[in-house]
Formats: structure tokens, sequence, C-alpha cells
């Protein structure tokens, strides 16, 4: 389903509660689709719309938000390493990335990884952020080959890629001497 698609849905399950109800839930969905909104608005919003459902969602505490982050991190360092698609690769790596080194998940869409890879910049260095800004670079180039139906092009960058996938599985599975 697309964004828009979940969105319309989510507000129709909010437009089908009754009014009291649905005002919560309608302003957690509304919060959720903010391009602007805080993450603490969204927090709120979804804490009101648990009580108005009769749920309680229960905060996380730093020692199990921890283990949460440790325990991704090690099903993506073992999906990194099974992985053998570029662009998957890549999404992958940046996702253990940020785990790794600010111990945070993330989760962006594939055009907005440059920018998560440029904001790791200070953890990573200028070289490994270089390499992997230079993988993305190629894996955008795959991809608009892909779509061309280039075949010639998307066989010679392809080929680039799968040449520096060790690489990129080296720099997103060393630490580099930073947290992990």
């Amino acid at each position: 389903l697309s964004p828009k698609e979940r969105a319309a849905m989510a507000m129709a399950l909010a437009k089908s509660l009754d009014a009291a109800t649905s005002e919560h839930v309608g302003a957690a969905v509304a919060a959720l689709n903010a391009s602007n909104g805080s993450l603490a608005a969204l927090l709120d919003a979804l804490q009101a719309a648990s009580r108005a459902c009769g749920l309680g969602l229960r905060a996380m505490d730093k020692k199990s938000e921890r283990q949460a982050v440790h325990a991704q991190k090690s099903l993506l360092l073992a999906a990194l390493e099974r992985e053998d698609d570029p662009a998957a690769a890549l999404a992958t790596a940046v996702q253990l990335l940020y785990a790794r080194h600010r111990g945070v998940l993330l989760q962006a869409p594939g055009k907005k990884l440059g920018v998560a890879i440029e904001a790791l910049r200070s953890e990573l260095g200028d070289e490994r952020t270089d390499a992997l800004l230079g993988f993305h670079g190629n894996v955008v180039k795959l991809l608009v080959a892909r779509a061309k139906d280039e075949e010639a092009g998307a066989n010679e960058v392809l080929a680039a890629l799968e040449a520096s996938m060790g690489e990129l599985k080296t720099v997103a599975s060393d630490s580099g001497g930073a947290s992990s």
C-alpha cells in the first residue's frame, strides 16, 4: 500500500469509531502524517488515542530501548551478510550504521539514504562517508538504467556495485572504534 492509501485507511478506521475515540485516533493519524510534526506531539497523540481505546501504552525505559537496538543490530548484521542486492544491502548498511553509531533505529526511504549517510559523516569520517555516498550514487545509476531498460549500462554499474559490496559490508559491520 502507498502512504496515501495507508493514511486513508487509518482515517476511515478513525471515523468508524465513536466520536470521542475517533477524535483522538484521528489526531494520532494526523500527527503521524505531519511532515513538520515533532516526535513528542506524535507520542502524546498516541498516548491519548490508546487511552481513548482503553489500552495502555507503556513507555520504553532506557534499558529496554538499548536491548531493542542491540537485538535489531544483530538482525541487521545477519541480513547484511547474506544480502546480494546492492540497493537492499545499502539500505541495511545505513540502518546498521545508525543503530551502531547513534543507538537509534532508522527507517528511511531509498531516496533519503544519501542524506542519512551524509548525517553520519562526523561518526564515520570523510573516507568512509565518501565510499558510502559513491556506492549510493552507483545504486541510483543502476536503478535509473533499469528503469530506462538500458541493459548494457545496468550490467556495467551492477558489476561495479558487486565489486564494492565487500567494502560496503566492511564499513557497515566494522564499528571503527565508535560505540556499538
